[in-house]
């Protein structure tokens, strides 16, 4: 990156941004009588906080980068080699947990926030050695892991280290300009958040920062690589991750085996895939990656500049680079095979590092030449510099300026409007201005109305998608919403994503958990492998529940009956072993139910967390679709440039009203419903026997002799039966599958409302806009009447004044113009 061309932009935006500020300052003070209104007032007022609220931001800017990564990529070993430290936690098992978040700073603190449930100790510290740091974050995340295998309801460790960093005290790094705050964030593996609520917090982090995605070399052989892939897709869909500014990170390339396709070749090859499974337009960065032979190097040196004195102590040193001879000893004997002066020269310093010889910094900083070189961190670098350049206006600058600009376009309009209406010297023309304001207000009526037609056609392409989803049709609302009206273009049809949302939740709880627990019903399998299986896509507490469900059931449904998909058994309700026994077999039925119930639902939950910011960004597009067709309605009706910067004045404040509402998606229970049956009735069955006395006759036909004798008969009464009819295995499946979609059409509902509770919001704010700037023309108009009637001389100087004003607001739409280049990245033509 080249850091004068950062600073440049960054000079540049605060340049603009202070003559913007200051000049519509300057404007209000120099002409009070054109400010005077108290709705003018209130828009200056507006764009001073707006400006304020910029200003501040651009003083120090901060850049994030966040670390992402599939499951044990090494990626606290990357974030450790990237800040020069041993903080983060590095384990062989998944066991990050939360956000870690890594500030620069003189003095040490760490932060552990009071989040919702938490069991482990919160609070602030001061002056922490780096051990302690490590110590206490890692028995955090391990308290955390704990606390996950006890309860459902607990948000993951929100941690905040200020420190000193590398990128920020050797500059040179990522040639970060002075004045700039840089954040790292470490984020947890998605196996370490299986809920809505912390997925919720983690997006925000990501969307905001240049991201490092942690690849595993291990999961990229034929074997793995697919799965790597799916997973992959996973994280960067779910945490809403900025592809456009995303960095693969492929490490331990140092596990290759000799028999391994060339790195160069293998790099490509994922290059391709990663560009195919995340739709890039162009394929990605994937830099081959030795995570630990750069943290042991770059921790032994520290975080000076290479032209400073390392602050490491010699003990420390000599620890580490005793570890990187034994866990890199592989890549450092491939890198000097070929050159025996340099073998010679590490073979040398083992020796020394293994006699407890001091190391002095001159061999220091050779050793962490080579390392940078061999590990790919120098490649990470040159990769991220770059990737901060390019992204910088975009990741950095437009969000700070956003507001400003919609305050400033909502005053600007306002500004012409009034200094048209100033210039009017003729009473005729401000009774025509009247009558065609009216119209405009008649105008904005009507296409209040074709918004109302837009809530129609939304509202039948949702009824349209519950029916496709009750009658097991894959008909999508891209085609019951289809040329429907002259309204409905493309922009409408960002609300597929609904219909691919509830189809991307069936087929994920298919796929993650009715497959696997039908198969080690049918199958009997251990419920040991079910709860590992099932700990992947779930919390540890759930997947326990399931199992012990599970391995209760398999053994109390051996004697039911099969018919029509139910199994069936039925017992005598005084038969107390064969109740306890209905009992026991209904309960663990039951149990299974409830706990498979609570994983769907926390599943679907989460991975409608995943979508929530398309259906965010699609009732935006919707929004703006409506209006800026209403606006082109309107300017088609025009027969007057007068009432052309009327329209674009209302239109500029009610986009400035409602970007300050963007629509927020709220939190849905779903519901979903077992169909288990305990039948009671009294049936006519044998109770018991009893002797009874009959008498026969005996003999031949000529004589017959009448005799009795005692015969045992059954005894029959009515018994009072328990029917228990559980759902087969398949129709288990079937119903938990049922179920979502039933819980498919509640989601529909709620979304259903939930548009239109915005579109409500839109039409309130539109209302808004419309009045209150009609309002204002006529107070304006009002006073120019009395101005022409009364013939005041006061219309010459207006006239004059007026044109200054001109004068200076052209200018100030310049600058703007200008600043919002900038903005974009476009530095070349700012001037």
């Amino acid at each position: 990156m080249n850091s004068d061309n950062v600073t440049e932009r960054l000079n540049a935006v605060r340049e603009l941004l202070h003559q913007l500020g200051e000049g519509v300052v300057e404007l209000a003070k120099t002409h009070p009588d054109v400010f005077d209104d108290p709705q003018l007032k209130k828009e200056v007022e507006d764009f001073q906080n707006a400006y304020q609220e910029a200003k501040t931001r651009l003083e120090t800017p901060k850049l994030s980068i966040a670390t992402l990564g599939t499951t044990s990529s090494g990626k606290s070993t990357i974030v450790n080699a990237l800040i020069g430290r041993r903080i983060a936690p590095i384990e062989r098992s998944e066991m990050s947990g939360g956000v870690l978040k890594f500030k620069d700073s003189d003095k040490v603190q760490l932060v552990i926030e009071d989040t919702q449930n938490a069991q482990w100790e919160t609070g602030k510290w001061t002056d922490l050695t780096d051990e302690e740091l490590y110590n206490r974050i890692q028995q955090v995340m391990w308290s955390y892991h704990e606390t996950r295998k006890q309860r459902t309801d607990c948000l993951a460790p929100q941690i905040t280290v200020q420190s000193q960093l590398l990128p920020v005290r050797d500059r040179a790094v990522l040639n970060l300009p002075e004045g700039i705050d840089l954040e790292i964030i470490d984020l947890p593996g998605l196996k370490s958040v299986q809920d809505r609520a912390n997925l919720k917090v983690i997006q925000p982090q990501v969307r905001k920062s240049c991201s490092l995605v942690a690849l595993d070399y291990g999961q990229v052989d034929e074997e793995h690589r697919q799965r790597l892939l799916q997973e992959l897709k996973e994280v960067v869909e779910y945490l809403n991750g900025r592809t456009d500014s995303m960095i693969f990170v492929l490490n331990r390339v140092d596990m290759r085996g000799a028999d391994d396709f060339p790195l160069d070749q293998q790099i490509e090859r994922l290059k391709a895939e990663i560009q195919s499974v995340l739709s890039l337009d162009t394929p990605p960065d994937v830099i081959p990656f030795n995570a630990r032979l750069l943290y042991y190097a770059q921790c032994a040196w520290g975080m000076e500049g290479g032209h400073l004195d390392s602050k490491i102590d010699p003990e420390t040193r000599l620890k580490l680079l005793k570890a990187m001879f034994k866990d890199c000893a592989n890549i450092i004997e491939e890198k000097t095979e070929n050159d025996d002066d340099l073998d010679e020269w590490f073979y040398k310093l083992r020796k020394q590092v293994k006699k407890g010889q001091q190391i002095e910094d001159e061999t220091m900083r050779k050793i962490l030449r080579y390392a940078q070189e061999w590990s790919g961190g120098q490649q990470l670098w040159n990769t991220l510099r770059y990737r901060i350049q390019e992204s910088f206006p975009e990741l950095v600058i437009a969000p700070a300026l956003n507001r400003l600009f919609k305050c400033f376009d909502s005053l600007s309009t306002k500004i012409d409007s009034l200094t048209n209406i100033r210039q009017i010297e003729d009473l005729q023309e401000i009774e025509k201005l009247r009558k065609q304001l009216e119209n405009t207000r008649k105008n904005f009526i009507q296409t209040i109305e074709n918004l109302n037609d837009g809530k129609k056609l939304i509202s039948k392409g949702i009824n349209d998608l519950k029916n496709s989803l009750n009658n097991q049709q894959d008909d999508s609302i891209k085609n019951s919403l289809q040329v429907q009206s002259t309204l409905v273009t493309e922009n409408i049809e960002k609300f597929r994503v609904l219909d691919d949302a509830i189809l991307e939740i069936r087929q994920d709880i298919t796929l993650t958990l009715i497959r696997p627990v039908r198969k080690a019903l049918q199958e009997k399998e251990s419920a040991y492998e079910l709860e590992d299986q099932l700990q992947e896509v779930i919390s540890p507490i759930i997947a326990n529940q399931i199992a012990r469900a599970y391995e209760s059931m398999k053994t109390k449904l051996n004697n039911f009956a099969e018919a029509d998909g139910y199994l069936i058994k039925s017992a005598r309700k005084d038969d107390k072993k064969a109740q306890q026994e209905l009992d026991h077999a209904e309960k663990s039925v039951r149990m299974l139910f409830s706990a498979m119930r609570e994983a769907i639902l926390t599943r679907a939950e989460f991975t409608l967390q995943a979508q929530v910011q398309k259906f965010e960004q699609g009732l935006e597009a919707l929004t703006k679709h409506f209006i800026d067709n209403d606006f082109d309605l309107i300017r088609n009706q025009l027969d007057s440039s007068q009432v052309t910067y009327i329209n674009e004045s209302i239109f500029a404040e009610f986009w400035k009203r409602i970007s300050s509402k963007p629509p927020e998606m709220p939190e849905y229970i779903l519901n979903l419903s077992d169909l288990i049956e305990a039948n009671e009735e009294e049936r006519r069955v044998k109770v018991g026997q009893q002797k009874k006395q009959e008498t026969y006759e005996e003999g031949s036909c000529f004589f017959k002799e009448q005799k009795t004798r005692e015969r045992t008969v059954d005894v029959y009464g009515e018994v009072e039966f328990k029917e228990l009819k559980l759902p087969n295995f398949e129709t288990m499946a079937e119903q938990w599958a049922k179920g979502i979609d039933n819980a498919g059409s509640d989601l529909c509902d709620e979304l259903e409302r939930w548009i239109f509770e915005y579109l409500n919001l839109v039409e309130k704010e539109y209302n808004y806009s419309i009045e209150e700037f009609i309002n204002l023309v006529n107070r304006n108009l009002d006073k120019q009447q009395k101005l022409i009637e009364t013939k005041s001389k006061q219309i010459t100087q207006d006239l004059e004044d007026i044109e200054n004003v001109k004068v200076t607001y052209n200018a100030l739409i310049d600058i703007s113009q200008r600043l919002n280049t900038l903005s974009q990245g476009d530095l070349e033509n700012h001037a």
